[in-house]
């Protein structure tokens, strides 16, 4: 009796709890873990809102553990002594855009059984290495997506929908036009993690969008210092002579705050075009349009305890185009000024039970 409860005990108590992190933290839902080891066939298990997967009666061994997400690199560890590590934390990294020799895998993309709306999605990395017309702006790379299309201004139409139909949102918050239900934020092309389309079976969260949710996921620092900068060289036109045409610099920059504690992300992107008109209706020196534009989303995400995270960011637009719409049949000084500024600001708090759950203000 007594060596039959000592060996019930020893089989109930020896738990492995995996835990899967991304590179700030945060914890990484859904993540496929498969153990294995050479008495034991493998085993898999799928992580919770916590990021947290339990292996129940294991026998002492040497294990291999392999955890992949899609839009995450996959991690493998090929010996784990149990029941000496019962407790494991596994940082998975987001896939991205790097210029450097490294070995990594791509996890493989699955069917998600948690997943109950239908979902189309760009990585960053697909925003980037697309090629589509003037590519300073995201929203000429969601023709990719399957069931969107975009309509002469630039605007999205989702499953055949008015853009006002559609639900916006910029890490979570609703960024849609108040006004006209328009997309007019404009975020740096390599600031995106990631742009998700949901068009049936949308959660209840989502019920301001009838006919779907465009979801823009940007990035955020790690325990690296990392500079991108992309578009310094003007171009040159020669309607009138050689003089400037235009310039689209971007410049992403991104980094540890407190090294494992708080991270920023600051992505800036700038726009300057000379358009001119030739005409002989024109007369000299009022056949020039000069316009610009300057964005920058900026963030920081602060780990204040291992179970709370919190999240702030701040999108600023700003568009200045004095002779909007000039032309022989619409010369200076009737062309109205087109002035338009787009300020967002967010935070966002997570904390994650001991039980698993998530709560999210």
């Amino acid at each position: 009796m007594l060596f039959l409860a000592y060996s019930t005990l020893a089989q109930t108590g020896l738990t492995l709890l995996i835990t899967v992190v991304d590179e700030n933290g945060v914890a990484v839902r859904a993540a496929r873990v498969l153990i294995s080891s050479p008495q034991l066939a493998g085993l898999r298990c799928e992580t919770d809102f916590a990021g947290r997967c339990r292996f129940l009666n294991l026998p002492a061994d040497t294990y291999r553990i392999h955890v992949e997400k899609q839009d995450y690199y996959s991690l493998t560890l090929s010996s784990v002594q149990f029941p000496a590590t019962a407790n494991l934390e596994m940082t998975l990294s987001h896939q991205q855009e790097v210029r450097e020799v490294v070995n990594v895998v791509e996890s493989p993309p699955a069917i998600d059984p948690a997943q109950t709306s239908s979902i189309e999605k760009l990585s960053g990395v697909d925003i980037v290495n697309i090629p589509y017309p003037n590519t300073r702006d995201y929203r000429n790379a969601l023709n990719f997506i399957p069931g969107v299309v975009n309509d002469i201004s630039g605007q999205p139409h989702i499953a055949g929908s008015e853009t006002y139909q559609t639900l916006a949102l910029l890490d979570g918050f609703n960024v849609t036009q108040p006004a006209n239900g328009q997309l007019l934020a404009r975020i740096s092309t390599e600031a995106f993690r990631s742009v998700e389309v949901e068009t049936t079976r949308i959660p209840a969260e989502y019920g301001k969008g009838s006919a779907g949710v465009l979801a823009l996921n940007t990035g955020i620092g790690d325990d690296h210092y990392r500079f991108i900068a992309t578009n310094f060289t003007p171009s040159l036109q020669t309607k009138k002579g050689l003089a400037f045409d235009s310039i689209d610099p971007r410049i992403t920059f991104s980094g540890p705050v407190l090294k494992r504690k708080t991270w920023f992300f600051d992505a800036i992107d700038g726009e300057y075009n000379n358009r001119l008109v030739v005409s002989r209706l024109l007369p000299s020196g009022a056949e020039t349009d000069t316009v610009w534009r300057v964005g920058n989303l900026a963030k920081v995400q602060a780990n204040l305890s291992s179970r709370n995270i919190l999240t702030t960011s701040f999108l600023v637009n700003h568009l200045d185009d004095p002779h909007a719409g000039l032309s022989p049949q619409n010369p200076i000084p009737t062309p109205p000024s087109d002035i338009e500024s787009v300020y967002v600001a967010s935070i966002k708090d997570q904390h994650y039970f001991s039980g698993g759950e998530l709560l999210e203000a």
